[in-house]
């Protein structure tokens, strides 16, 4: 019941009944007081209406008086005379009395008189009070005869107080003004704050926040504001990153594509003039052209890939795999590349084979990647150890090699694209390990870095197959 009643005053709508309610009480308190102040000083004495008392009273009396027996009839009208505060006497055509109450007079009256003497007597408001004596009389049929209902009343006039009802009026418009405007005064202004703050955020000015005053829908439609603001704010700075990079990956692409084709233009240019080379110079030129070739390639495999990727536009195919057994497989392929960069690989692999389910084609190049990271970035001559691990339901891979310190700056956005140290910049794109962690994402897993005593760590989670 209280959570109920915590619900139903935290509506908007609960609290506006409230607040008229109150509002219409305070109204009518109002009315009252001003209807108080502007009462006149003469009073006025309000005596019974002839209307009154024989179209409600000597009517109703009569109808109920054929119902009853002759010989009960004094009895019950001798019972009205405390209620209706009136003696009550029949009367036949002549004035002479048939029936009658204990203190009704028992003499015989002229039916002309009576009425007359009632049609005289004041039946309205007077201003002199006092006591008065008031006859009524009703004819109607008893007994298959006419007859009348005559009542004799006696009394001082009730005091009946009189104000001006237009001031009660507009005391009572007043009230209610003043109640609903102090009560609806806080939601008005929190209102009005709402809307200067949501005039700011569409200034630009992201940093604004609005009141969240209450858990009404005014103060959820607050925290949506700020919300909302918030996500502007960081959409904002996302966009400005994203500037940057671009601006970035123009430079970056730039100095990395002409940089070797640079050099192949030179290696050709120098062929071409040079007819009379041995073979031995162009082959070794040749290579030389073709090693560049095949680096600009890559990068552009890399950036065609991660753009790719980043629009979701290649389809996953997963399948049961080892990890460990794909691992020592691409160890393997790697090793002749490792030995001429002066480089050696050792694995520490667990002996859970850390059975999971991915895409074989991606999984390698992640693996690819780190371990070309590895023997671009670490120092050479060198060590790099690969090892495993099974913690839960999550098989973890650790790479780890001997590496020049990177700046924290450059250590928190190692994974994003186009980010490498100052010293390999020529030898890297800083597209591989954005990849690595887009991969690692594809497969419901994440991949961390972490630097420790001159060496740098990769460290990869992915889930294992269940079941």
């Amino acid at each position: 019941m209280i959570r109920w009643l915590r619900k139903m005053w935290s509506r908007l709508r609960t609290r506006m009944i409230v607040v008229f309610l109150i509002s219409l009480a305070a109204m009518l308190v109002g009315g009252t007081i001003g209807e108080e102040l502007t009462f006149k000083k003469t009073r006025y004495y309000y005596y019974p209406r002839a209307e009154e008392m024989t179209q409600i009273f000597l009517s109703h009396y009569a109808r109920k008086m054929s119902q009853i027996r002759p010989a009960k009839r004094n009895a019950w009208l001798n019972s009205l005379e405390p209620t209706s505060r009136m003696k009550l006497r029949i009367l036949d055509q002549n004035g002479n009395p048939l029936y009658q109450s204990a203190h009704a007079p028992k003499r015989r009256e002229d039916i002309h008189t009576l009425f007359l003497r009632a049609k005289r007597q004041s039946d309205l408001s007077s201003t002199s009070g006092g006591v008065r004596n008031l006859t009524f009389i009703y004819p109607f049929y008893l007994d298959h005869r006419p007859v009348y209902f005559v009542g004799d009343w006696k009394g001082n006039g009730q005091p009946v107080r009189q104000g001006n009802p237009l001031m009660s009026f507009f005391s009572g418009i007043l009230s209610f003004w003043l109640a609903y405007h102090l009560l609806t005064r806080g939601k008005l202004r929190q209102i009005a704050a709402m809307s200067r703050g949501v005039q700011e955020i569409a200034r630009g000015r992201w940093e604004t926040r609005v009141p969240e005053k209450g858990d009404d829908e005014l103060g959820i439609l607050g925290r949506h504001i700020n919300e909302m603001a918030r996500k502007l704010k960081e959409s904002r700075e996302k966009e400005k990153r994203l500037d940057a990079q671009r601006h970035e990956f123009i430079t970056i692409i730039s100095h990395d594509l002409r940089t070797p084709l640079t050099s192949i233009i030179g290696y050709l240019l120098w062929m071409r003039d040079h007819p009379d080379m041995s073979e031995a110079e162009v082959r070794r030129y040749a290579g030389i052209g073709l090693s560049k070739a095949q680096g600009m390639k890559r990068l552009i495999e890399d950036l065609f890939d991660y753009a790719k990727w980043t629009h979701h536009q290649a389809p996953i195919r997963k399948n049961r795999l080892f990890f460990n057994r794909l691992i020592e497989q691409l160890a393997e392929e790697t090793n002749p590349l490792a030995e001429r960069e002066q480089m050696s690989i050792r694995l520490d692999l667990c002996e859970d084979p850390l059975e999971l389910e991915g895409d074989p084609d991606l999984l390698v190049r992640m693996l690819d990647n780190v371990f070309h990271n590895a023997l671009q970035h670490g120092i050479q001559p060198g060590e790099i150890v690969v090892s495993t691990a099974r913690e839960g339901d999550m098989a973890v891979l650790m790479v780890r090699n001997m590496a020049d310190p990177l700046p924290k700056e450059t250590l928190n956005r190692l994974f994003d694209v186009f980010v490498t140290g100052e010293r390999s910049r020529s030898r890297g794109s800083g597209v591989g390990l954005a990849i690595v962690k887009m991969i690692a994402e594809m497969h419901g897993g994440y991949v961390t870095v972490i630097q420790d005593q001159g060496s740098l760590m990769i460290r990869f989670r992915l889930p294992l197959l269940r079941g």
